[in-house]
């Protein structure tokens, strides 16, 4: 082996070029969240008892709150348990209108920013799809919610989750949830915590959607695996008419569910429909 070689490579002006070179694709690619193959992951019930997963073809740049002008921000893609602090820093009081299309995403996160949605009472406009947690506390806190042609779809909330379970039961799936995070059971003063903040999460929830008038029915129904049909089938999502909504409380609804948009979710897998 010519060491001399070696040595000449490495501290030549065509080991710089070829370094700066990975080091530039290594950052362009970071930027973007390629799905491997054929498909990217759409859906995951809460519902531990709907463990399935349903799958599109796609790439996608990873999600990332954008600022339109000075008035309007837009968000597109998976809600990440990360998007509230770089929400915050687009979300000045000057913003009036919130454009979104997210198919799915972490629960909490979309809840917090959704808090902070609310208090401003602005406008929350569908461009494509809000789905799950985009539909509980993104599309449900506009002060003006319009579809424009989009769709909205339900997977029911935490109070629907919890409904049924023993005090018991939660501290245990809590534990369950602990351990698959950070890898151990947890201290009896981590568990403890843990539950707390839950608990408060929940009672903040309840809060959130009675001081808008909406009935928790609806979450109730989109928790079950038929989604309210009656039918005995399972549905990933149900995909309320705007008539529905307005019954189940929501107010400030502009435009329908769109009919093209159901029939694309359609290949993802089967939604429930209720007019």
């Amino acid at each position: 082996m010519d060491f001399s070689r070696i040595l000449e490579f490495f501290s030549g002006r065509r080991f710089w070029i070829i370094f700066v070179s990975i080091i530039a694709l290594i950052a362009i690619f970071s930027a973007f969240d390629l799905k491997a193959a054929s498909c990217q992951l759409i859906y995951r019930s809460i519902d531990a008892s709907l463990r399935s997963s349903y799958c599109t073809p796609v790439y996608r740049l990873t999600p990332q709150w954008q600022k339109v002008d000075d008035q309007t921000l837009k968000f597109e893609g998976e809600i990440q348990p990360d998007n509230l602090s770089e929400f915050k820093r687009f979300f000045t009081p000057a913003i009036k209108k919130v454009v979104v299309n997210s198919i799915k995403g972490d629960y909490q996160a979309a809840f917090q920013i959704g808090k902070l949605l609310k208090a401003q009472n602005v406008t929350v406009q569908v461009d494509g799809f809000c789905m799950s947690a985009c539909a509980n506390y993104w599309f449900l806190a506009g002060q003006r919610k319009i579809l424009d042609g989009g769709v909205v779809g339900f997977q029911g909330n935490y109070n629907a989750v919890i409904a049924d379970m023993t005090d018991a039961q939660i501290r245990e799936n809590l534990e369950k949830e602990f351990k698959s995070t950070t890898g151990t059971r947890g201290t009896p003063e981590q568990l403890e915590t843990a539950y707390k903040r839950f608990m408060q999460m929940v009672k903040e929830e309840a809060a959130f959607f009675k001081s808008q008038g909406i009935s928790q029915k609806l979450f109730e129904y989109s928790q079950k695996k038929d989604k309210g049909a009656g039918d005995g089938k399972t549905y990933i999502f149900l995909i309320p008419s705007r008539k529905q909504l307005e019954q189940y409380g929501v107010k400030g609804i502009e435009g329908e569910q769109s009919e093209s948009g159901r029939k694309i979710l359609a290949a993802t897998g089967p939604s429930f429909y209720k007019e």
